[in-house]
């Protein structure tokens, strides 16, 4: 089996970039440049260049006014976590208490879902049992709900890998299915 090549995109959205995005007033053209890193990080394994700055500038945009915004950044992250795989780990456990909240709101739940699903590739039960627990004690149905979800895709999709070179398995999986 060949193995998927590393594509080098971080540095591309790097410190300027993201200073320039946060800068942005208008929804249009902030939704512009998402779409510019949507496109580049839907290509396979990411090369870990160093994620920190556009992680916090894509955690600061999940509170933007503008649900276009909102599910662009989830989106990246979701496709982020694809292709970073283990090196996403440690954003990942920052990302997942805002992501749970944003499950809440039907605007932005689909696309949430999707980076949850995502997301769960990427970290250890241990890292957020609590926040699931805290989740799951929330008094809105939805986040019950897709938490739910996410628990069944990840049994569903237990064999689904993102790469020949690994064959990392969501948290819910316990048992490797042949």
């Amino acid at each position: 089996p060949e193995e998927v090549p590393e594509i080098s995109i971080l540095k591309r959205f790097g410190d300027k970039w993201c200073n320039e995005l946060l800068e942005l007033k208008k929804w249009t053209l902030k939704k512009g440049k998402l779409e510019e890193l949507v496109q580049a990080s839907s290509s396979g394994r990411i090369k870990n260049e160093g994620f920190y700055e556009l992680g916090q500038t894509i955690k600061k945009l999940l509170n933007d006014s503008n649900v276009v915004v909102v599910n662009l950044c989830l989106k990246i992250i979701g496709q982020l976590s694809k292709g970073l795989q283990g090196d996403f780990g440690s954003f990942a456990k920052q990302i997942f208490n805002p992501l749970l909240q944003k499950l809440k709101d039907k605007k932005t739940n689909g696309e949430a879902q999707k980076c949850l699903d995502c997301l769960l590739f990427s970290l250890k039960v241990e890292d957020i049992i609590e926040d699931i627990k805290e989740a799951l004690g929330d008094k809105s149905p939805q986040i019950k709900i897709n938490l739910q979800l996410a628990r069944d895709n990840s049994f569903t999709e237990s064999k689904q890998v993102y790469s020949k070179s690994t064959s990392q398995r969501s948290i819910f999986t316990t048992n490797k299915v042949d």
